[in-house]
């Protein structure tokens, strides 16, 4: 007879992740994942493998939050000499990079083999990895790629490659990307593709203000990947012919210092705010007028499509995952990566004709409307059904 107390997999979802106070995309994105499963109506668990400080982003209060170890000073400190001798140890699983030892090696296994009947969701590669080791057979392990292929490390293949037949999916954020992975493995037979959930700044069709605000924005971490030196240089040419206009780029990064340095080797101080994170980045894009991103590769990039869903105008370098939500000439521009001239004259299209920056933003509104916490929920729901 089944058991009528027993959990259902269907409706009980852990979401692992490496930590929840983040800035990040991934950060984000589990948070948002989390908040929208909640809101479909399941019991949503999400752990983290790191604590240091409190989570990063709104959490709906019926999801259950919970830590493998903490990374605070009190709790390093009080580690018992067993601890310590596993902590001074290497993971089994991942690049050192990812700051894991074999102590959270040992936690992240007593974790998973205790799991019951569920979906694991987890986040990262050796996260992955470890779901394929020591989730139990009644567990439905589902593993979320959120970096393109083309610049995943060669040891990250490798280790989900050889990860995924004891995986039940790796869930894909693009059509790009599921096709990526289908031509290195050779098979789509455990591949699904399902978007990320991005709360929607506007009502579907409800319009904005308006667009007349002189303000570029764009946000992310400050990493060479962003790519927001060329933005900042194709910003500059403009800003002696629009000085009303300001570009404001929000985030935090390793890039900081150099990009101070370069707006001010550009002379243009004035109108270039590196603004550092905010916890507000929705109002900051409805008072804004232009979304600018300048990435060289991106997964799905979920701060682009919250600025769609605040009826934004994109101007854009070409790359992965951008180029499957800008639509050129109807959502937004897409040049040429790399092409700083190019995305000159985009932006100086977007800045100079308010017709043009009101019929994209519309158009991209209702695009982002298809990754709302609704339907993305309502993907998962339909996957964890067919695999539960």
């Amino acid at each position: 007879m089944e058991d009528q107390g027993a959990p259902d997999p269907r409706r009980t979802v852990v979401l692992l992740a490496r930590h929840l106070d983040g800035s990040g995309g991934v950060t984000r994105s589990v948070s948002n994942l989390a908040n929208a499963l909640a809101g479909a109506g399941l019991d949503v668990s999400l752990v983290a493998l790191f604590r240091r400080g409190r989570p990063r982003y709104e959490l709906d209060e019926r999801i259950a939050v919970s830590y493998l170890r903490s990374l605070r000073p009190r709790a390093l400190a009080n580690l018992g000499p067993r601890a310590q001798a596993l902590d001074a140890r290497p993971s089994e699983l991942c690049d050192p990079g990812e700051g894991m030892t074999a102590l959270t090696d040992r936690r992240l296994e007593t974790f998973l083999r205790e799991l019951g009947p569920c979906t694991l969701v987890t986040h990262r590669p050796p996260l992955h990895q470890a779901a394929a080791r020591w989730a139990p057979e009644h567990v439905v392990t589902l593993a979320v790629e959120h970096t393109s292929f083309e610049i995943r490390e060669g040891y990250d293949i490798e280790a989900i490659t050889a990860a995924l037949p004891s995986l039940d999916r790796l869930v894909l954020l693009t059509e790009e990307n599921r096709a990526a992975w289908r031509a290195h493995l050779g098979s789509d037979d455990r591949l699904a593709t399902i978007p990320n959930a991005v709360p929607m700044a506007l009502p579907t069709g409800r319009p904005r203000e308006s667009w007349d605000a002189p303000v570029v924005v764009a946000a992310g971490t400050l990493m060479p990947l962003k790519g927001f030196d060329h933005l900042v240089r194709a910003f500059a040419p403009l800003v002696p012919e629009l000085p009303a206009w300001r570009l404001r780029i929000f985030g935090r990064g390793s890039e900081r210092a150099p990009l101070e340095q370069l707006v001010a080797d550009l002379g243009v101080g004035a109108s270039v705010e590196l603004a550092g994170f905010t916890s507000s980045l929705e109002q900051e894009m409805l008072a804004s007028s232009v979304y600018a991103i300048s990435s060289s590769s991106e997964g799905l990039p979920m701060v682009m499509l919250e600025a769609m869903s605040a009826a934004l105008p994109v101007a854009a370098l070409d790359c992965s995952g951008v180029r499957e939500l800008v639509d050129d000439g109807s959502t937004g521009l897409l040049v040429p990566q790399g092409d700083e001239a190019a995305l000159t004259d985009a932006l100086r299209r977007l800045m100079t004709d308010t017709d043009l920056r009101r019929r994209f933003g519309l158009a991209g509104q209702a695009l982002a409307a298809r990754y709302g916490p609704g339907s993305v929920a309502a993907q998962w729901r339909a996957l964890i059904d067919q695999l539960a």
